[in-house]
């Protein structure tokens, strides 16, 4: 009897030892699981994919640049301090893309001073080569040449799969000095194995000759000329309006190896650089911290009078996201309380009214066209039911405040913010092969899609809102509500049923005001 007690209590205390083991191990059984994110038996019921791992930056490596079909510069032959990925070809060539510039022949005269590229033959025909650079297929006589602010535009707006919108950027001067104290490693005779840079005299130097060619890239202040042999930096230059660059000659860098202050105006080689990857790694986190996500359905979106926009029609790179479907300040759309308001811009104006601020917003009638109503409608979407005669316009600046500083519940302060160019790229693609019988963004959606208006007509799929000169102290006075703010000052513009980002760059033009988020408050 003795011995089985004894044995009743053991076995009692071997099971609150077992218990308190569990319980101990418990939070560390539970962390492994968040941190490679398996969902385990009945312990889960979904993979979240990113909802447990935190971006962190790291150096690009040479895989990294093989895959953009972009050269390795170890941080020796770079600047001493990061190794960088470099575009093999000037933007515009082989591929890479101009975004957010005029992009022009040779000949053609720019209209939208700084931020014009010009593609065809920029050399002299006399002075240009190929095929000189060892197994180079890329021509020394037609090389893109851009001006400094369309050379920084193209790079900014270059994201590969793999990057994001802001990650590429033009060299710095440090940067280009390592490449021309070693250019007979990273260039000379290597052909597509190497920078595939130019020289201005010769082809007996393992590169091919692209001398400057006048009369070819009108609207430069540089006598029209176009010169492919030099390659802009980021930093400014010494004189004003202008950016260091350098150039090759003879073999080597020009100028006894000094910089020159190439003149913005100008038309020269952009190639553009990634210095940092993002890195994702599994993270601990307790279980009542906020997480954030992409958004995933018309359901994040909804609460925010927002339309979802799937990444496909985002432009290349791009992400998940909600749109507003109404401008700033209109009653469905982004609102910012009145005292929030005066702090961060003028207070909104009615038309008509003056406002001296390079921060102002008009309300009321901002459209010379008729309240009219329901063109842009489709039987299983609904009818519009945002008038096109009364739409808050904004300046550029407003237009940023309006959406970084808009924190409705569900996302954090500065979570919204402005489309970017590639975005709002991809939304014209989609909007100019919508119709009426296969609407998809904005084009017949009625209050089922972003809402757009026409600047010229009203029955493409848009109601009409052509402009009106009621924005006094903006730019001529006019309120473009067919107009919508990009980030970088550029609109997306609605004209005669089809979209396009629009070259004009006057940021006290009173336009449209959308705001649009990738990330959300993740409840699930």
């Amino acid at each position: 009897m003795n011995n089985k007690a004894f044995s009743l209590i053991e076995l009692l205390v071997s099971l609150i030892i077992i218990s308190l083991l569990i319980g101990a191990f418990a939070p560390v059984i539970t962390k492994k699981l968040k941190a490679t994110d398996t969902a385990v038996g009945s312990f889960g019921g979904k993979n979240e994919g990113d909802s447990y791992l935190v971006e962190t930056e790291r150096e690009v490596t040479k895989d990294d640049c093989d895959k953009f079909d972009a050269m390795y510069v170890s941080k020796e032959m770079n600047d001493g301090k990061k190794p960088v990925c470099v575009t093999k070809w000037n933007m515009g060539d082989n591929g890479l893309p101009l975004v957010g510039v005029q992009v022009l022949s040779v000949g053609q005269t720019c209209t939208d001073s700084g931020n014009c590229c010009w593609k065809g033959q920029t050399a002299n025909s006399s002075k240009c080569t190929s095929g000189k650079n060892g197994n180079s297929k890329y021509s020394g006589c037609t090389r893109t040449s851009c001006q400094w602010k369309a050379a920084n535009n193209a790079c900014r707006y270059y994201a590969p799969d793999g990057t994001t919108v802001g990650s590429w950027r033009l060299p710095t001067k440090e940067e280009l000095l390592g490449w021309m104290n070693n250019l007979d490693t990273l260039n000379k005779y290597k052909g597509e194995d190497g920078l595939q840079l130019c020289d201005y005299e010769s082809s007996a130097y393992g590169m091919d000759q692209c001398r400057e060619r006048g009369n070819s890239c009108y609207g430069t202040d540089d006598a029209d000329v176009c010169r492919a042999h030099y390659v802009l930096t980021s930093n400014a230059g010494t004189s004003a309006n202008s950016h260091y660059a350098m150039c090759i000659n003879y073999g080597a860098m020009c100028a006894n190896g000094n910089y020159t202050a190439f003149p913005d105006l100008g038309a020269t080689t952009a190639r553009c650089v990634l210095d940092s990857m993002i890195k994702k790694a599994p993270k601990e986190e307790p279980d009542n911290e906020i997480r954030w996500r992409e958004p995933r359905s018309y359901r994040d979106c909804a609460p925010f009078n927002a339309m979802f926009v799937p990444k496909e029609y985002n432009g290349e790179g791009g992400k998940n996201l909600c749109v507003t479907q109404w401008n700033a300040m209109d009653r469905n759309g982004p609102m910012l309380t009145q005292s929030a308001l005066f702090n961060l811009t003028s207070v909104v104006v009615s038309a008509n009214t003056n406002c001296s601020d390079n921060a102002c917003c008009w309300g009321g009638i901002t459209s010379v066209s008729g309240d009219v109503v329901g063109n842009n409608t489709n039987s299983q979407y609904g009818t519009s039911i945002y008038s096109p005669r009364y739409r808050t316009v904004c300046t550029y600046k407003s237009a940023q405040n309006l959406c970084h500083y808009w924190v409705p519940f569900g996302t954090r302060q500065g979570s919204w913010r402005l489309p970017n160019v590639a975005e709002a790229t991809g939304w014209a693609q989609i909007i100019n092969t919508e119709t009426k019988e296969n609407p998809k963004l904005s084009k017949w959606m009625g209050a089922g899609g972003l809402q757009f208006c026409d600047r010229q007509k009203s029955n493409l799929g848009h109601d009409y809102c052509n402009d009106a000169a009621a924005c006094t102290g903006g730019t001529g006075n006019t309120c473009l509500a067919s107009y919508i703010w990009l980030n970088g000052a550029y609109p997306l513009a609605i004209v005669n049923g089809k979209a396009v980002v629009s070259n004009i760059h006057n940021e006290r033009f009173g336009m449209s005001v959308r705001c649009v988020t990738d990330e959300v408050m993740d409840f699930d």
